[in-house]
């Protein structure tokens, strides 16, 4: 997310969490400030997996400690736990007091997958009390197999299905302190045409008579 011109915050995650293939712990969902000024180009180079660019090539300056950490809240009604891939990060409107709001988000789509080779999708269900997955049939209930702690398919599931629901969206809402975001610089409102706003309009109806299980 842009702060300005040369500086950015980037949400680093590790795939911890619940999910579909992802383990449970350790956690790390942090916020990193990164300034790109005198770092290199490297949009046209193969990088390595780790370690120092190649050819001696600068990287991005980035800040010794975390900007802040997603990790640490966790939502009671989601069982205590983070979701496995927070990926969408922005910076809402100013405060009354100065200060502005912090978004952080995630979709939903690793309640829906499919297993390598097969057509046949299937939605993932979760219980934030007892912190059980199961993988069934797309809509229904039906052949449904227990998720191993380590996001690996278990042995058919023929238990109860109270509880279970599909894994929701999520969406954090921080407030910034101090000087946090004293470089932020608010990009110009860019005003929509008529046809946008009809556009958007549109799909927002289409967003909320959308089915509840998928909202």
């Amino acid at each position: 997310m842009a702060l300005n011109d040369h500086e950015f915050l980037v949400l680093e995650r590790n795939n911890r969490g619940v999910g579909v293939a992802s383990e449970l712990t350790p956690l790390n969902k942090k916020v990193y400030k990164i300034d790109i000024t005198g770092a290199d180009d490297v949009s046209g180079i193969t990088l390595p997996d780790s370690g120092p660019l190649p050819g001696g090539r600068l990287p991005v300056t980035k800040s010794a400690t975390p900007f802040f950490s997603l990790d640490a809240d966790t939502l009671a009604a989601f069982g205590s736990r983070v979701p496995e891939k927070l990926e969408g990060l922005a910076i809402g409107p100013r405060l009354a007091d100065g200060q502005y709001l912090i978004l952080a988000g995630t979709d939903n789509d690793f309640s829906v997958t499919q297993n390598a080779g097969s057509t046949t999708q299937f939605d993932v269900f979760y219980n934030p009390v007892t912190g059980a997955r199961i993988q069934c049939h797309i809509g229904t209930f039906a052949d449904c197999f227990s998720i191993n702690a380590d996001g690996t398919l278990g042995a058919a599931f023929s238990g109860s299905t109270s509880g279970f629901d599909l894994i929701p969206g999520l969406l954090y809402a921080y407030k910034s302190t101090g000087s946090d975001l004293a470089s932020f610089v608010s990009p110009a409102a860019v005003p929509l045409p008529a046809t946008s706003t009809i556009l958007l309009a549109g799909l927002a109806l289409v967003f909320l008579s959308a089915r509840p299980r998928r909202t």
